[in-house]
């Protein structure tokens, strides 16, 4: 399930990946996947080394010293797998070879502020990064033995160094359960959290960007991401009718993350009112080239159709214009994640 997700965003970065102010330098991958995901792709046993305590620190090192030379650098952690939390700010991440039975209890194991901290530019890596991405895929479930935790340690993957300047980082956390929760998966599939930001990166959290020569590109931003991957877990454990909630940390300031090919395809459902009037409605959307994009009965409660992203010119008709006035045609935009159009009749006739 964390092996599985991990690989499939891995694989994204490497062949759908797109922002020409960071291109994609470097990409690591631990994985430590089980018998059931080795059996359905069989490949990933084949990419990546074992995610033990000594791979994940050297890998931390290389990252951190690649990423220290340009601030305008981009840095990305998706990390998934069994976490404690320890406060609602620290979660205790274990590693392939936890348990072991060498050394303190939690010495295979590492702390997720601990990375974030040692990120900071600060000391030897001041040129570091200034747009960082953290994703922990994990459940924030509580240590049980509170007091018996805080006198144990993981262990250190980077030494921090403070700064007395205030942190100039656009450093977001996207956790994918609140304090507390579970985080959950699909049974022979990818993690909630981890299909729901593949969708997002997709197109499902695009948003417009003008651009210097009047044109127009179809982005993901750090920003649109905030909007758009809270609804998609919502709606999807919703549906699963389970307990799971995107919590956002860090330093939530805006940066694009990723081009989208074109404008992304949006679900978009269509109500009529009031409900009586929906047999006799019938609907034509246009584009901006004056191409029509759609034209029907509106589709049932409940059920959506869809359109590109963009700007486009509704115009509502009546088989019954004796029973129903029509408002006029206007001009809506449709935007990521979903968008829902209400389609407003009047009487003709209305009484005295």
């Amino acid at each position: 399930m964390a092996a599985e997700t991990a690989f499939v965003l891995y694989r994204w970065l490497l062949t759908e990946y797109n922002n020409p102010a960071a291109p994609l330098t470097t990409c690591r991958l631990l994985l430590s996947p089980t018998e059931s995901e080795i059996s359905a792709r069989p490949e990933i046993a084949e990419v990546a080394e074992a995610c033990t305590l000594d791979h994940f620190l050297r890998d931390s090192t290389e990252w951190r010293r690649d990423a220290s030379d340009d601030n305008a650098n981009v840095t990305v952690l998706y990390l998934a797998g069994h976490a404690l939390e320890r406060h609602r700010e620290e979660q205790i991440v274990l590693m392939e070879d936890f348990g072991d039975g060498i050394g303190p209890l939690l010495r295979n194991s590492i702390s997720t502020a601990n990375i974030f901290n040692g990120m900071a530019p600060a000391g030897r890596q001041r040129n570091i990064a200034l747009t960082q991405l953290y994703f922990f895929d994990m459940g924030r479930t509580r240590a049980v033995e509170s007091a018996r935790t805080e006198l144990m340690s993981p262990s250190l993957v980077f030494d921090v160094e403070f700064s007395n300047l205030a942190d100039p980082r656009s450093a977001v956390i996207f956790y994918a359960s609140s304090s507390g929760q579970m985080a959950y998966g699909y049974s022979g599939g990818p993690t909630l959290f981890g299909d729901a930001l593949l969708a997002c990166l997709r197109g499902g959290a695009g948003r417009r960007e003008e651009q210097a020569d009047g044109g127009e590109a179809w982005v993901v931003s750090v920003h649109s991401l905030a909007r758009a991957l809270p609804m998609y877990v919502d709606r999807i454990a919703a549906a699963a009718e389970i307990e799971q909630r995107v919590v956002i940390g860090g330093s939530v300031n805006e940066a694009i993350v990723h081009y989208l090919p074109g404008p992304p395809p949006v679900e978009v459902a269509l109500r009529v009112d009031p409900a009586a009037a929906h047999a006799c409605t019938w609907v034509k959307i246009w584009n901006t080239a004056d191409e029509l994009a759609f034209e029907g009965r509106p589709p049932a409660p409940g059920d959506t159709f869809t359109l590109p992203a963009g700007v486009y010119r509704i115009v509502v008709e009546t088989t019954a214009p004796t029973a129903w006035a029509t408002p006029k045609p206007r001009w809506i935009v449709v935007e990521p994640p979903e968008h829902s159009i209400k389609v407003a009749l009047t009487d003709a006739a209305p009484a005295q």
